[in-house]
């Protein structure tokens, strides 16, 4: 019975809540601008190192060693909505780029 009676009120209090949420409200806007900016950098490196001892002591060794470097950037959008113009930067996570800029594909491909 308590179970019951805890899912009839969590079912309540989450249909009260999403009863006061209103709905976004989307606004045009024209692209200006758009440029890339530096972020940073990042680097990877791998090393390997083989040797061998022999019956006097001595070592004998070799190493071998690769490292890459590429400079990080991002993309930041000059747009207008109305009189007032913003300056954003996208998340830089997966599907998020895509949806939050499906009208610009044809000004951002030229």
């Amino acid at each position: 019975m308590q179970r019951l009676l805890a899912v009839v009120l969590l079912f309540c209090c989450a249909a009260a809540y999403a009863k006061d949420k209103n709905d976004p409200q989307y606004q045009d806007a024209v692209l200006v601008s758009f440029r890339n900016i530096s972020t940073g950098s990042s680097c990877s490196s791998y090393g390997n190192t083989n040797g061998a001892v022999d019956d006097d002591g001595r070592v004998a060794a070799t190493t071998n060693s690769s490292s890459s470097c590429f400079n990080n950037t991002a993309r930041l959008y000059t747009i207008k909505v109305e009189d007032h113009t913003y300056v954003i930067k996208p998340a830089a996570t997966g599907g998020q780029k895509l949806l939050l800029l499906p009208r610009w594909a044809g000004a951002l491909s030229s």
